[in-house]
């Protein structure tokens, strides 16, 4: 029997890429495509880049792999985030989801994957909020209204001003009071104490003590999420990327032709109700919700 000419992809099958781009997960390319309709994006500059893409309401699917990647571009920019590999039980592709560290949900993605039982199917759901901001919600639920997936760790937020009151506690002879929102904004050990700031060491790009990973607001009013940001890839790169292996590795052993419409069904496209059709991205600002 005569070979049979043509190219093989490493493992077989061709890859399809999707992204956040858009504020849904899309497909995009630098030219025309068949399905694909023009879009932009803008940045803080107000640099506009237009380019195609091809949108999709929500993808359910199987993580077969998760890791995290980097790359420089001709003009110095450093591109950084998670990639996913997923089976959405499509036999002629395999499908990779980008998630950009400057993407929106990318903290609320790490917190609540941590949450998820990764040898089942994901239903993944990206739009924009009633603020034209990007929303990223997980899915495992079935249901009329299905609850998302809740974020495992949250987010704890010290402004300029609580920043400024805890220093003063910390004065000897202090009689200052936390009112019960700010003591709602702390986060607490198993002995009822509040967890100090954990601090983040650039040099050695690590957490370099205990305490809790708190979004600070700096003298200059903006926020350093490094600590929070480091500590959420540990958690993911330390628990949730084992488990996602583990499971990927028991469905081969198990020989399973696994398929993500075994996944959850009648899960809202829009729980808000108003997506918008447009392909247009937000100047970002600061903070992400």
């Amino acid at each position: 029997m005569a070979l049979q000419i043509g190219i093989e992809e490493r493992n077989g099958k061709p890859k399809k890429y999707l992204s956040l781009r858009t504020g849904r997960i899309c497909e995009t390319s630098n030219k025309e495509e068949p399905g694909f309709l023009p879009a932009f994006t803008e940045n803080q500059a107000g640099k506009k880049t237009e380019f195609f893409a091809k949108e999709h309401r929500a993808l359910t699917a199987y993580i077969d792999n998760l890791s995290w990647y980097e790359k420089t571009l001709d003009n110095g920019t450093v591109l950084k985030g998670w990639q996913l590999l997923l089976n959405v039980g499509d036999p002629d592709f395999d499908y990779i989801f980008s998630i950009s560290e400057k993407e929106r949900p990318f903290h609320h993605f790490m917190s609540s994957l941590a949450n998820c039982d990764l040898a089942e199917p994901i239903k993944f759901l990206a739009f924009k909020d009633e603020h034209d901001r990007k929303k990223l919600y997980l899915y495992q639920a079935e249901g009329e209204k299905p609850p998302t997936i809740k974020p495992k760790y949250p987010e704890r937020w010290l402004n300029s001003a609580l920043l400024q009151k805890l220093r003063e506690m910390a004065k000897p002879g202090n009689q200052i009071k936390l009112t019960d929102d700010e003591k709602s904004q702390l986060a607490y050990g198993a002995d009822g104490k509040m967890l100090g700031i954990m601090k983040y060491d650039e040099v050695e790009g690590q957490l370099s003590d205990t305490g809790y990973p708190y979004i600070v607001q700096k003298a200059d009013g903006k926020w350093n999420w490094d600590a929070w940001t480091e500590f959420l890839k540990q958690k993911v790169t330390q628990d949730v990327i084992p488990a996602i292996k583990e499971a990927a590795a028991q469905r081969l052993k198990e020989g399973a032709k696994y398929l993500a419409t075994a996944a959850p069904k009648n899960v809202p496209d829009d729980p808000f109700g108003n997506l918008p059709d447009s392909a247009d991205e937000p100047v970002e600002d600061i903070i992400p919700f």
